[in-house]
C-alpha cells in the first residue's frame, strides 16, 4: 500500500515538474550534511552517525516538492564487537514555506520514504528495507538570488523487513543544506 502511495506521489511530482515556466516557479538542487540522532530499531538504540544527501526540487510559490536521497548511519558497541548500520533513505516530500521578511523563512513539511539499509556485526551482514514516512521543520535564509541556506530537523518512521522478521525504525536527522537554483 505504501509503495503504491509513494509511486503516486512520484507521479504527481513528475506532473508538477512539467508545469510551464513562471516567475514563481523555481527548480533547484540541494546538498545536505548533518547527523542521524536518537536512532531506535525495535528498542535497540544506535549511537549518532553521519548523514548527507542530495535532492532536486521545484518551488511553486510557497509550496516545494522535493525528491531526494540521504545516507544515514549509526553504530552500537555490543560489549566488544561493534554493530555498524548504514541506510539510504529515498524520499518524496512536500514543504510549505512561511516568509519572515525579505530573506528569511521557516518551513514545515512531510513525505514518504523508502529505506534500504544494512547492518554489519560479527562479520555478518543483515539487509533491511521498507517503507516509511517523515515530517520536517526548519528555517532558511536567502544568501543570494540563486542560493538558499537552510537548517532542518526531520523525524523518520519506517517499517523494515529483514531475513529475521520485521522491525520498526525511528530516527531523527538534523542537517544544514544549500539549495541552488537551476
Amino acid at each position: 500500500m505504501l509503495r503504491t502511495t509513494l509511486a503516486m506521489v512520484a507521479l504527481c511530482a513528475g506532473n508538477i515538474w512539467a508545469t510551464s515556466a513562471d516567475a514563481d516557479v523555481i527548480d533547484y538542487a540541494k546538498l545536505s550534511v548533518g547527523q542521524s540522532l536518537n536512532t531506535d530499531v525495535e528498542g535497540f538504540a544506535l549511537d549518532d552517525g553521519l548523514s548527507y544527501g542530495a535532492g532536486v526540487g521545484k518551488a511553486i510559490g510557497p509550496v516545494r516538492i522535493e525528491l531526494g536521497v540521504d545516507r544515514l548511519s549509526g553504530e552500537a558497541n555490543l560489549f566488544g564487537p561493534t554493530l555498524q548500520a548504514d541506510a539510504l533513505d529515498w524520499h518524496a516530500n512536500a514543504y510549505l514555506d512561511f516568509e519572515l521578511g525579505e530573506r528569511a523563512s521557516v518551513f514545515a513539511g512531510a513525505g514518504l520514504d523508502y529505506i534500504d539499509g544494512e547492518a554489519s556485526v560479527f562479520g555478518n551482514s543483515i539487509d533491511a528495507s521498507g517503507d516509511g514516512w517523515n515530517w520536517a521543520v526548519g528555517g532558511a535564509y536567502r544568501i543570494s538570488d540563486n542560493i538558499i541556506a537552510e537548517a532542518q530537523f526531520r523525524r523518520i518512521d519506517a517499517d523494515l523487513s529483514t531475513d529475521f522478521g520485521d522491525v520498526g525504525l525511528q530516527t531523527d536527522q538534523i542537517s544544514v543544506s544549500l539549495r541552488l537554483a537551476l
